[in-house]
């Protein structure tokens, strides 16, 4: 894990739309960067998660929406308790590549067993 808010913000086309999982929307690679900086800083420094693509859906030629689950992890890859989500990435091809164009991240409360 890099905790690179560039890096991560590299991944998302230049007016990107994207909605975290307190429901802020950040609009544009700048600011999607700017605002993932201090989490990548603090509470996100030592976490990690798995990322499980369930669903892929071309929507438009170059296009295409992906539903994505999360799963939290330790740092070997094994699940453990932890805020789990859905995404939703709308994912576009871009000149330079594919790139997230929107998306929103829901938090998604443990079902209990």
């Amino acid at each position: 894990m890099t905790e690179d808010p560039v890096a991560l913000g590299e991944q998302y086309t230049q007016h990107a739309s994207w909605t975290n999982a307190r429901g802020t929307r950040l609009d544009g690679r700048e600011e999607i960067a700017g605002f993932s900086a201090p989490a990548m800083k603090s509470f996100l420094h030592d976490s990690f998660a798995r990322y499980d693509v369930v669903k892929m859906l071309e929507t438009a030629p170059d296009v295409i929406a992906v539903n994505v689950v999360q799963t939290p992890t330790d740092s070997t890859g094994n699940p453990v308790d932890g805020s789990r989500g859905a995404t939703l990435h709308v994912i576009a091809g871009q000149v330079d590549g594919w790139r997230i164009a929107a998306g929103q991240n829901t938090a998604v409360a443990p079902q209990a067993v």
